[in-house]
């Protein structure tokens, strides 16, 4: 990924309030700045970086005495730059980051700042009434191939061995008997003849075991139907999920069963994303934070928001390894932002739909 030299520059922004820690000496250190997520990070109308991050980062550099030099990373990959950071391209890296085990091998995570919530989005499956019925019907081809069979075969024996309920009788027996009702078969029974009450037992335990088998298979099916074009899944087990390179939510698939399709990030991703559950029909959905699914749903109709529970991930920053005295000021000043509810109140003025956990 190329950088604009240009986009570095001294940290002079004015803040008001949060006096200087004086205690401190002056630390300049370079800051990767990964815009992608408003509104957390990205840049406005007038070409200014802002966003909650952005906010939470200088009210940090003003209470541990932080001069910042920015690298804006206008798509990132998220692992690469954190490879860079291990690297010792930059010597903190801001942005919506996940704490996830495999990122603190290669540099540490700051105290949490919030909590982010992930979900997947569907296509809404339009005509999904009609593609039911459908597989329904398909379904029972094959149990009503046997079941007419048993019902002619069973029928005519029953027949044979006691002509005198009649042909139609015994074939209109046999089918009601396989259908759940043995009145049929009982009620009209030879009970003096041994045959006849020998084929009558044969035909109700055929019927019992022929019934509990098509409504256990017309509900395996079904069950399977629903959970494949369902939005509202209860688990994403092999399921194809579309995520973006180097981005956390691999982790998250990984972790809950599905797999990961990757796409590459660019200014198209979302376009690519829409593309491809358009035109793949074996890809499921994607998983995205809920702002952004909020976003894509309002904008594209057909999508969906499924209710399978991720749960929440800690977001925070990162500082390149053998930084301690960075990583002690900077957690310094989280809690006290904590503390002065600073980024409790900027998280709900940025988030008012509680979008994220903001206090903890």
């Amino acid at each position: 990924m190329s950088y604009n030299e240009q986009n570095i520059h001294n940290n002079s922004r004015p803040i008001k309030g949060a006096p200087i820690e004086e205690a401190n000496p002056v630390l300049t250190v370079i800051v990767g700045v990964l815009l992608d997520t408003e509104p957390l990070l990205y840049k406005d109308s007038e070409d200014n970086y802002t966003g909650l991050i952005m906010d939470v980062w200088e009210q940090i550099t003003k209470k541990a005495n932080i001069k910042s030099k920015y690298i804006y990373i206008e798509k990132p990959n998220y692992n690469n730059e954190i490879k860079n950071l291990n690297k010792e391209k930059y010597d903190v890296l801001i942005g919506d980051i996940s704490v996830i085990s495999e990122r603190s091998k290669l540099a540490n995570y700051t105290r949490t700042l919030f909590l982010s919530k992930d979900v997947i989005v569907f296509k809404r499956n339009d005509t999904f009434n009609t593609s039911f019925l459908s597989s329904i019907l398909k379904i029972f081809i094959k149990p009503l191939a046997i079941f007419l069979g048993l019902g002619f075969l069973f029928g005519y024996i029953l027949y044979l061995f006691d002509k005198k309920r009649g042909l139609h009788w015994s074939l209109w027996g046999t089918i009601g008997s396989l259908l759940g009702e043995p009145g049929t078969i009982v009620e009209r029974a030879n009970i003096k003849k041994h045959s006849a009450l020998f084929s009558s037992g044969v035909i109700l335990l055929v019927a019992f075991f022929f019934t509990m088998y098509l409504q256990s298979i017309i509900t395996a099916k079904s069950v399977t139907y629903l959970n494949k074009y369902d939005p509202h899944l209860k688990s994403i087990i092999d399921n194809k999920m579309l995520v973006n390179e180097g981005d956390s939510h691999i982790f998250t698939l990984i972790h809950h069963g599905a797999e990961p399709v990757y796409i590459k990030k660019d200014e198209n991703s979302r376009d690519n994303y829409l593309k491809s559950l358009k035109n793949k029909k074996e890809i499921d959905g994607y998983i995205t934070t809920i702002i952004n699914a909020k976003r894509d749903v309002e904008l594209y109709p057909s999508l969906s928001i499924s209710e399978y529970d991720f749960g929440y991930d800690q977001i925070a920053f990162m500082v390149k390894k053998n930084r301690n005295d960075l990583l002690q000021r900077i957690n310094t000043s989280i809690v006290k932002l904590q503390e002065n509810n600073f980024i409790k109140n900027k998280c709900e003025l940025y988030l008012p739909n509680k979008e994220r956990i903001c206090d903890i």
